[in-house]
């Protein structure tokens, strides 16, 4: 009997523990969108060939690049948190935009039935079947990369 209630408390504190790990890394890269500027000190954009290829300063590195620079100079730290904001930019569109045709078309097709049913379930099937990454490079080499062909 005294196993038995370890074994739900174990269970409960893991249901618990679940949704508490995504919300936690959503909060720290919101945090990290908001307050890139301030976390670093470099110009995302800004190139210094002076400093190309700069190894990180946690391998030992005499430079106070935390990870280092690129082939232009510049510093990938603070390029990693600027992208951040592209980032969750491009995954609130993509969830946003989805539920919306999402939902319409289930709501559509669940109330119709028959034909449209039909036709809105093997339309979904035939998208499902490709690969996104290969739809993501046959976007990426037609169209010019921008904001709205990443969402597409």
């Amino acid at each position: 009997m005294v196993g038995d209630t370890r074994a739900n408390n174990r269970a409960r504190f893991r249901f618990k523990l679940i949704p508490g790990l995504p919300i936690a890394v959503f909060v720290a890269l919101a945090f990290t969108a908001i307050f890139a500027s301030s976390l670093t000190k470099y110009d995302p954009r800004a190139a210094a060939l002076i400093d190309s290829m700069e190894s990180p300063s946690l391998t030992g590195g005499d430079t106070d690049h935390l990870l280092g620079t690129d082939l232009f100079g510049r510093d990938i730290l603070s390029r990693l948190l600027h992208g951040t904001r592209i980032v969750l930019g491009v995954v609130g569109s993509v969830i946003f935009i989805s539920t919306i045709v999402g939902v319409a078309l289930g709501l559509y097709a669940g109330y119709t039935g028959g034909f449209w049913d039909a036709v809105i379930m093997r339309t979904v099937d035939i998208t499902l079947s490709f690969p996104p990454i290969l739809i993501g490079i046959v976007i990426a080499v037609t169209y010019e990369p921008s904001f709205t062909n990443v969402v597409i």
